[in-house]
């Protein structure tokens, strides 16, 4: 799975003048741009506060895969990513994503208001417009970290909060069932695990999903500050814990897909 043409590559990042085949929705779109692309595992991209990462934190010891990311030259903010994992040890393999904020594993921020304390938080609205081609076991999460500091390292994480937008072949829920509600439009059964944990991180925190229970949601507005409301009723988050960071993504467990971002807004009010 190789670029038809290749202009240039330096450092891992391929600058394309011809679309390679692999880039089904990009070449249907914008046949006629120059993209570059990167297959480096973690390379990053970056547009208007927005960082596309290429995470790849639980493919341990998979082999034989591939996973990229691209971004649009004349556009910086459409980008997208593209995949290709074995079935091999069931897990999540992969998380490309676009950020925005303090990822606690990072030493910046995208952004000057993040992180903030939930009681400063007045409004969190997340815009987005996702095309997205896929086989296997893939979700949409749009996620956001919570963590006990303003300047957060990983051990600093206290809550984990995921909607998930899609689920396709999905093994199983990362937390007990703990009731279905209507949040901001949409139906979702929630999902609780206050002692989540995963190979390779040896923190524990609380793993708080909102599971789509009907069509897949890729163009919309998202009311985050509801789930937000909604976990502080139900004493889950206190206001006390600060908000580092928000993404949106694939969880990759196995398969093959790819997807395009036209649009991803994160407007926050305080």
């Amino acid at each position: 799975m190789h670029p038809k043409k290749m202009l240039l590559i330096l450092g891992g990042i391929a600058l394309l003048g011809i679309l390679p085949a692999f880039f089904l929705l990009v070449q249907n779109s914008f046949p006629n741009t120059a993209w570059r692309q990167s297959c480096q595992d973690w390379s990053t991209f970056r547009a208007q506060g927005i960082e596309l990462n290429n995470n790849t934190w639980g493919k341990q010891n998979t082999q034989d895969y591939t996973q990229c990311i691209y971004q649009n030259f004349e556009r910086p903010s459409y980008m997208g990513w593209r995949w290709e994992w074995p079935e091999q040890k069931p897990g999540v393999k992969a998380y490309p994503s676009l950020m925005h904020g303090y990822k606690p594993w990072n030493k910046h921020s995208s952004t000057q208001k993040l992180p903030l304390q939930l009681s400063e938080l007045e409004a969190l609205d997340v815009s987005f417009s996702v095309e997205t081609k896929y086989k296997g076991a893939v979700n949409l999460l749009l996620e956001a970290w919570l963590t006990d500091s303003p300047n957060p390292t990983p051990y600093d994480r206290t809550s984990e909060i995921a909607i998930h937008l899609m689920q396709n072949e999905w093994p199983g829920q990362g937390g007990e069932y703990y009731e279905s509600v209507e949040i901001d439009r949409h139906q979702y059964d929630v999902y609780i695990n206050h002692n989540m944990t995963v190979p390779g991180d040896d923190h524990t925190w609380s793993y708080l999903s909102f599971v789509n229970t009907g069509k897949p949601i890729l163009d919309d507005k998202i009311n985050f500050k509801t789930f937000i409301d909604y976990l502080l009723s139900k004493k889950m988050i206190i206001e006390t814990e600060y908000l580092t960071s928000v993404e949106l993504g694939n969880e990759i467990d196995h398969g093959q897909g790819e997807s395009r971002i036209e649009h991803f807004d994160v407007r926050i009010k305080q």
